[in-house]
């Protein structure tokens, strides 16, 4: 029989090694700045000597016939197999991922690294004759230990008891802590109960005859030994156990901190994002969602619209019912549209009484159409205020990308510019952008958005219109001409956003990219029929008066690899004139670099003859003004002959604009006008049908130099 008091001994070792085992487990897993060879071997070796312990307590429970010793040299063989079953415990249930089979060979050399334990506990007694073994018994206590294992596999691992434990209602956090604890405890207290079973079920397989006699020495009291073995290990698993406990309260708290932090981070981030009115997205966080959304749709090519909603004549409601009815109505407006869209369409207050729908499943106009009309049905029913109804209509502006805008700040302009063209064409309907809504002082803030993006995007397209000799009609060059070409295909025209460009500072990187691009284009000419001809560059006031303009050209001269001589810069009279000083130390560095300079829309501005003769320039253009009323008007023509001598005397080329028909060209060539650009001659037309219809096609064209770059 075995001896209760041990045995239960032996049992609260046991509950209480488990115990620690599953709280020890639990922190292993979040050793993630330790190696897993300190987690897995250094860490379970205090546990091991508590199995030591406990299966030291509970062989001295279990009755033998006569008294005995313990071989020191087995009894620390068994604390070694202790440790390595232990181990291989540790590494299962600390590892996650493992695989079925994996799993179940560690949780089978566990049960037998006990077994072998127990077997070897009892062999360091050292019986005369040696024990005989029922294997069926042996075999029995194996399996139940196998058992266990599996049971206290399961009770390590994380969150299995917490999932049931949290399920009890009414618990505050300490509570809930404390009934975690207690559930533990229950749990390691019966596999306890497993556990010893199939150990004593593996001592019961040793039988020892009445007779037998402990070989070992020196006979030991086993009241002693188990008083001496269960002191330390219960002390050994109390402090591991305190260590645990503390880890704990410590949670506990660290946990009420952590929610606390993230319900003010969750607040801060709602503040950020979030509309308080209406608490839909905020105009900040919708420009985020127009922005990703323009990228996913570049990628796969495709369209989606964007709304923009104005409620009509909402500001009445403010000042005749006061700013909480505005804000209800608000927050049922929101409430509407959200509920007419779809839901993984976007939808936020843009600021006032305006709302933005970003819909990216809607690529048509006949879809958006349809979206629209629904809105301005829900939008238009009564509004139940406390003791007031009220009734509003709406206006809803649409824009497309990338037909309509291929930035945020497009389409969220454009789309409010077709808002605001219906409110003040009536109201209560829908209209989608055009670009013929765009009135005369559209604001420089979209033009400046949509060119920047244009800058970054390869819209900027050069057309160029030849230049030739008025007298033997050879191609002597040609002017080139900015285009920016819209994302649907449609060009504007300078006219359109160079004005805008200087205002705003994006003529700068503009003239520089005009520059490279014509730069580049007659690289390409020289490649093609083996000799340059010269390409006329406009230059900007503001471009001229940098005082890196020069520095400027000579990079882009480098860059593209162009002749010098081939680039012809074109700079206004009332530029030329602005700081003459200036421009004569510009014009001499030009000159030394071997570019030159041409004198444009010459005779509208107010020369001074002193500077204008010590210029460094090589071509005088006429200005259409004073060419389009040629034949008719004698005044024209003595202007046009005075500037035509004028350069003669300077040994400078004369160059009239603006030439549309025979009669001019001949009036000019009478004159002794040196070239000529025009209709007459050819419009300004892409680079490739440049290439095509007049250095290829057309007829003979003028060599620049019989040098090469």
């Amino acid at each position: 029989m075995m001896s209760m008091l041990l045995a239960s001994l032996a049992l609260g070792i046991a509950a209480v090694l488990f115990y620690v085992h599953a709280e020890t487990v639990k922190r292993a897993r979040t050793m993630l700045d330790r190696p897993p060879m300190y987690s897995h071997l250094l860490v379970p070796f205090p546990l091991a000597i508590g199995v030591w312990g406990w299966l030291f307590v509970l062989t001295l429970a279990h009755s033998f016939p006569q008294p005995y010793g313990v071989h020191p040299g087995l009894l620390i063989a068994v604390l070694g197999l202790a440790v390595l079953g232990l181990v291989g415990f540790f590494h299962v249930t600390c590892t996650p991922g493992l695989s079925l089979a994996v799993r179940a060979c560690f949780l089978a050399g566990f049960a037998a690294a006990l077994t072998a334990a127990e077997v070897l506990m009892v062999l360091a007694m050292r019986w005369e004759p040696a024990p005989r073994w029922n294997a069926p018994m042996l075999l029995a206590g194996y399996a139940t230990l196998c058992l266990g294992g599996l049971g206290l596999y399961w009770f390590c691992q994380p969150g299995v008891l917490n999932q049931w434990v949290d399920r009890l209602p009414r618990l505050s956090l300490p509570a809930r802590t404390s009934a975690k604890m207690l559930a533990k405890g229950l749990v390691g207290a019966l596999l306890a109960v497993v556990l010893s079973t199939g150990l004593w079920l593996v001592l019961s397989a040793a039988q020892v005859e009445s007779l037998a006699h402990s070989l070992a020495q020196p006979v030991i009291q086993p009241e002693w030994l188990a008083g001496f073995v269960s002191m330390v290990t219960a002390g050994l698993l109390l402090v591991l156990l305190g260590t645990g406990l503390a880890g704990d309260r410590t949670g506990v708290h660290v946990h009420q901190l952590a929610q606390a932090l993230s319900a003010n981070v969750d607040a801060l981030q709602m503040a950020r994002e979030v509309d308080p009115v209406t608490c839909q997205l905020n105009r900040l966080s919708v420009e985020k969602h127009l922005q990703h959304a323009v990228t996913r749709a570049a990628a796969r090519r495709s369209c989606f619209a964007v709304f923009y909603i104005g409620l009509d004549a909402f500001r009445l409601i403010n000042e005749s019912l006061g700013f909480h009815s505005g804000d209800n109505i608000l927050l049922l407006a929101a409430s509407r549209i959200q509920q007419m869209t779809r839901s993984h369409d976007v939808v936020a207050r843009a600021g006032g009484d305006e709302f933005i729908v970003v819909a990216e499943s809607c690529d048509t106009q006949e879809g958006a159409g349809s979206i629209c009309e629904k809105l301005l049905e829900v939008l238009s029913r009564t509004y139940g205020l406390p003791g007031q109804d009220v009734n509003l209509s709406a206006s809803i502006g649409v824009a497309f990308y990338p037909q309509d805008g291929s930035s945020v700040e497009a389409l969220l302009a454009n789309a409010n510019l077709a808002m605001t063209n219906v409110k003040r064409s009536g109201r209560n309907q829908f209209r989608f952008y055009s670009s013929d809504m765009m009135p005369s002082g559209r604001s420089d803030f979209l033009i400046q958005a949509e060119l920047r993006d244009a800058l970054n995007s390869d819209q900027i397209e050069m057309f160029f219109q030849p230049q030739y000799d008025l007298h033997d009609m050879v191609l002597m060059g040609c002017e080139a001409l900015v285009r920016w070409r819209l994302p649907d295909g449609k060009l504007r025209m300078p006219d359109q956003f160079i004005g805008v460009a200087e205002r705003t500072g994006l003529i700068l990187p503009l003239g520089r990219q005009v520059m490279e691009l014509s730069c580049a284009a007659a690289r390409r000419w020289h490649q093609l029929i083996g000799h340059w001809i010269q390409v006329g560059v406009n230059v900007s006031a503001i471009q001229f008066q940098q005082a890196d303009f020069v520095d400027t050209v000579a990079a882009v001269v480098e860059s593209s690899g162009i002749w010098p001589r081939a680039l012809v810069l074109e700079v206004t009279e009332s530029t030329a004139m602005n700081n003459a000083e200036s421009t004569l130390h510009k014009f001499e560095q030009l000159d030394a670099m071997g570019v030159n300079v041409s004198i444009d829309d010459f005779g509208t501005g107010y020369s001074s003859l002193a500077y204008l003769k010590r210029f460094n320039f090589h071509h005088i253009k006429i200005d259409r003004a004073f060419v389009n009323d040629l034949n008719d008007n004698r005044a024209d023509q003595l202007i046009v002959k005075a500037v035509i001598d004028l350069a003669r005397n300077f040994g400078v080329q004369a160059v009239a604009e603006g030439v549309e028909n025979q009669d001019q060209h001949l009036l000019l060539c009478g004159l002794g006008c040196s070239l000529g650009q025009g209709y007459l001659y050819g419009r300004p037309v892409p680079e490739n049908e440049f290439v095509e219809r007049f250095l290829l096609a057309a007829g003979p064209v003028a060599a620049l130099s019989s040098q090469s770059a």
